[in-house]
C-alpha cells in the first residue's frame, strides 16, 4: 500500500503479519443463546397470558357454581327434614295400627 503525504509518497510498513479480523466465538454463541432465549421467553409469555385467561374463565365458572351450591344445600336440608317427618309419620301409623283395639263378638 502506498500513501501520499505532503507530496511525498511512502508505503505502509509491514512487519510479517497483517492484522485480521478475529472471531469471538464465545460472543457469537452468547448472541445465539440470547436470541434463542428471547424467543423462548416470548413464547412463555404468550403461554402465561393464555393460562391467565383460562384461569380467569374457570374461576368465574367456579364462583357461579359455588353460588348455586348454596341453593342445593338448602334443598338438601329441606329434603332431610321431609324424610325424617315421613319416617316419624310411618312409624306412628304402624304403632297405632298395631294398638287398634280388637272387638270381641
Amino acid at each position: 500500500m502506498e500513501y501520499k503525504s505532503a507530496c511525498y509518497p511512502f508505503s505502509a510498513l509491514s512487519f510479517g503479519f497483517t492484522l485480521t479480523y478475529v472471531k469471538n466465538i464465545k460472543l457469537e454463541r452468547l448472541e445465539e443463546d440470547l436470541e434463542s432465549l428471547s424467543e423462548s421467553f416470548t413464547e412463555l409469555q404468550q403461554n402465561c397470558t393464555r393460562l391467565e385467561g383460562n384461569y380467569t374463565e374457570l374461576k368465574g365458572k367456579y364462583d357461579e357454581l359455588s353460588e348455586s351450591s348454596a341453593g342445593v344445600e338448602y334443598t338438601r336440608q329441606v329434603m332431610m327434614i321431609l324424610a325424617i317427618t315421613t319416617i316419624v309419620f310411618a312409624a306412628t301409623t304402624i304403632y297405632f295400627f298395631m294398638r287398634k283395639p280388637k272387638r270381641s263378638l
